[in-house]
């Protein structure tokens, strides 16, 4: 009777181990693809903020430079309409780049990056261009900003999704305590 009970404990605690060790496994490899996703973002969200920041610094840059030009000459007029050819093109890759910002940008979570993109964004499409100083300061602080966004996003790949950092140090523990329990029964302990 006793080996029979062993051997049913012995079955059920292979089995258990199992099932641990599948569903450990199933929920690592979700974690890590969510993890990859998460990266993907991360890289996708600094392309389109480069695409942005450049696309605005280049139109205030341009603009400027046409502005300051005091003449009535042919060459002139040809750069100036030039200009606001190209800036309608310049504008409208601004306009997408903003949105693809703010698409992926949770508004709870990235309030203080989106109050800051907008900011910028509404010295670049007012009526009166901004100077080039007060661009600078406002590009400034979305940069800070967004580097405090992509750290946060950052700290979050690197640690792992929550329910991957739970179940790595719940498999961690049981994987040393489960042994040594069952080894501390089989030999009797305690009576």
């Amino acid at each position: 009777m006793v080996n029979g009970v062993l051997s049913l404990a012995g079955a059920l605690g292979a089995a258990i181990i199992a099932a641990a060790i599948g569903f450990l496994t199933l929920l690592i490899s979700k974690e890590q693809k969510t993890s990859e996703f998460r990266q993907q973002w991360i890289d996708s969200f600094r392309a389109e903020l480069a695409k942005f920041l450049s696309s605005s610094a280049h139109f205030i840059t341009m603009y400027h430079f046409h502005g300051d030009m005091k003449s009535n000459n042919e060459d002139y007029k040809k750069r100036l309409d030039k200009f606001i050819q190209d800036s309608s093109q310049m504008m409208a890759s601004i306009d997408e780049n903003r949105a693809l910002l703010v698409l992926r940008a949770n508004p709870k979570e990235h309030a203080d990056f989106l109050s800051k993109l907008e900011a910028l964004y509404r010295l670049i499409s007012a009526e009166s261009v901004p100077s080039i100083s007060m661009f600078n300061d406002a590009e400034e602080r979305l940069l800070a900003a967004s580097k405090v966004l992509l750290k946060k996003e950052w700290v979050r790949v690197k640690r792992g999704e929550p329910m991957f950092f739970f179940s790595k140090w719940l498999a961690l523990i049981c994987s040393v305590l489960l042994p040594g329990f069952l080894l501390l029964t089989a030999l009797g302990f305690p009576k």
